[in-house]
């Protein structure tokens, strides 16, 4: 038996997934779908209405100097990497971030970020410890994943579920849908596929051909 795990069932529930689907159910393969917290899969960097769900997390952030929650760590893993596309985002939007010019350095985006939008900042870093710690807890559960297949990679939740597979067995692919709606893409990578796919490299191009 093979087993998948689908972190995202947002996507992979939709109508265009519909083959997909017949297609796990048509072999010997064990498809996880894990529905927990759905209603904050979505909410794209905005987590203002949802503070109260990380209150320990926030308040342990915010004691920190811009220096130490930049270098901040759980399990290793830094926590401004794993939530700055998701953090931009939301904030890219926003007439301070669209009308000024944004470096490509972590470090100058987080200390923008830290200066004109703390209050965002701190709740995506408090978010990107709770999927941490959610994921981490639900590996144990989830026994024997052979593949986890993950939508596009860009957010939170997924981002900190690629870090902790990354030195396991376990074989990550990554999905993007094309400009149609009706194509879909898949990666086996570790990040994000928007504006971020090794097609762009001619022998991993070659090698798909």
């Amino acid at each position: 038996m093979y087993n998948l795990l689908f972190p995202d069932t947002l996507h992979f529930h939709e109508r265009n997934f519909k083959s997909l689907m017949n297609l796990i159910k048509s072999k010997k393969v064990n498809a996880t779908y894990i529905k927990e917290h759905n209603e904050l899969k979505a909410l794209y960097g905005n987590y203002k209405e949802v503070k109260t769900l990380y209150l320990e997390e926030y308040d342990e952030l915010q004691r920190l100097s811009m220096e130490e929650l930049f270098n901040k760590r759980t399990f290793s893993i830094q926590l401004f990497v794993l939530c700055k596309v998701e953090l931009l985002s939301y904030l890219m939007a926003q007439e301070n971030w669209f009308n000024s010019n944004i470096s490509s350095n972590n470090y100058e985006i987080f200390k923008k970020a830290f200066g004109e939008n703390k209050e965002e900042l701190l709740l995506n870093m408090s978010a990107t410890i709770f999927w941490l710690k959610f994921w981490k807890n639900k590996l144990k559960e989830c026994k024997q994943i052979d593949t986890c297949v993950i939508f596009s990679g860009s957010l939170i939740y997924t981002k900190a579920l690629s870090y902790l597979l990354e030195n396991t067995s376990i074989r990550i692919f990554v999905v993007e849908h094309f400009f149609t709606g009706n194509d879909f893409y898949f990666e086996e990578k570790y990040t994000h596929i928007a504006n971020n796919s090794d097609i762009k490299f001619n022998n991993y191009y070659e090698q798909l051909k």
